[in-house]
């Protein structure tokens, strides 16, 4: 059973900051911050039924719910579970297409680890890819460009190799237009937050020792230039911001009124540094920041019509996870849920949520392979358990679901029959 806690005026919940602070009390480890690859299946077992296996008609925002198969297929599936529609992507060299972001005409843009960016028509047919290394989001921009989080190669830092992230423009037709880089800005983005432990000297908070390995994703193909590290393949990886999702503004009245939250400007977030902030859409420069001492690797802000902030707090120390609005004018939280027991709901990594336009919110807890719907009280009216299980019976993760608006796909779905999924 879920529950919803109401956070009294003037009253800001502050949680012992537990992740990538380089405080007293923080009781991480260096580990936190290895580039690691995303785990494509959940931990344990889970012997719970599948599909949608809660659905209240009355309650629930009626739709289409998009995701990946964490493989080659995106998939659409009504309310019921049942698929709808979908398509393929071509998987060579290792491809995983993690999420994809539906188009007007039915095509998709779709984001791979592996595979860079790709368009595709509403048949599959490939119409261009950018070979980036991309970091699991795409804004599409009202001109129809393309801003997406990438990851950098890496470069030695405080003598260690360390990925820094970028946002890059691209064109209608995937070429690169433009690249705001993390390292370039690192002395004005260290503003915001506390020290990274990966600011102290190699010899402090050294991690134990693990079995070496190489990053799969950059095996092949990949060059580095002088000054970087070259011996990749003998030495960890680190990140140090995880720069995980981008969204332009949407036009409200806040930012009519304060020119930091206007629209078109950049909403991101540094998982690593537990921090979110907004970059001014011309100077890139940041106008505004929250975070660090109460998110604990987060994912996913989103700025609702309202001029508040809708935040997928992972709790990755905490072991928990919740969801938080913030009035980003006074910092203060307004609304926050999480589970009974708290521990019922966890992701630790990805994670994702979006405000439905009934006012419920739509929810992926991204390692089980779950998503559900919540109205503002915190009822769950609609629940859906990935099908797809290994052998042992561990759940395949979503990264993220989004339901869609049924008029959204009406121009072009038309009369396509329901399949099992």
């Amino acid at each position: 059973m879920s529950i919803l806690v109401r956070i009294p005026p003037g009253l800001i919940l502050i949680l012992a900051f537990l992740f990538i602070l380089a405080a007293d009390s923080y009781s991480g480890s260096l580990e936190d911050l290895e580039s690691l690859p995303y785990l494509a299946w959940s931990d344990k077992p889970d012997t719970r039924p599948s599909g949608v296996v809660k659905y209240n008609k009355n309650k629930a925002f009626d739709g289409y719910n998009l995701y990946t198969d964490g493989l080659n297929h995106v998939y659409l599936i009504d309310m019921t579970g049942k698929l709808v529609y979908s398509w393929e992507l071509n998987s060579a060299q290792g491809a995983i297409w993690v999420y994809a972001s539906l188009l007007k005409d039915g095509g998709i843009v779709a984001v791979s680890l592996t595979g860079g960016i790709v368009k595709a028509t509403v048949h599959s047919r490939l119409i261009w890819r950018a070979q980036l290394s991309a970091n699991h989001d795409i804004e599409i921009l009202p001109d129809r460009t393309f801003l997406v989080p990438t990851v950098d190669l890496p470069v030695r830092y405080q003598d260690r190799c360390v990925i820094f992230d970028s946002i890059v423009h691209l064109s209608k037709e995937g070429k690169i237009l433009d690249k705001w880089s993390t390292y370039n800005h690192l002395k004005d983005l260290q503003k915001f937050h506390r020290p990274s432990l990966l600011d102290g000297n190699k010899g402090e908070n050294k991690p134990d020792d693990m079995e070496n390995w190489s990053h799969p994703q950059r095996e092949i193909g990949m060059h580095f230039r002088e000054g970087q590290c070259a011996e990749w393949g003998h030495e960890k990886w680190y990140e140090y911001y995880h720069l995980n999702s981008i969204q332009t503004l949407p036009e409200t009245v806040l930012g009519l009124k304060d020119k930091r939250f206007r629209k078109g400007n950049w909403l991101i977030c540094f998982r690593n540094v537990d921090l979110i902030c907004i970059l001014d859409e011309d100077t890139h420069r940041v106008v505004w920041s929250w975070g660090p001492g109460i998110l604990d690797g987060p994912h996913m802000p989103r700025m609702l019509g309202n001029g508040y902030i809708l935040i997928f707090d992972n709790g990755y120390h905490r072991l928990y996870s919740r969801l938080l609005i913030i009035d980003p004018v006074t910092g203060k939280i307004v609304w926050e849920y999480q589970a009974n027991p708290p521990q019922y709901f966890y992701s630790k990594r990805r994670g994702s949520s979006q405000q439905l336009p009934n006012g419920n919110f739509f929810i992926c807890e991204s390692m089980k392979g779950r998503a559900f719907e919540i109205t503002p009280q915190g009822e769950i009216v609609w629940e859906f358990l990935n099908p797809k299980l290994d052998k042992n019976g561990r759940r395949r993760t979503i990264y993220r679901m989004i339901r869609i608006p049924k008029e959204e796909v009406s121009g072009w779905l038309g009369g396509e029959g329901n399949r099992e999924l």
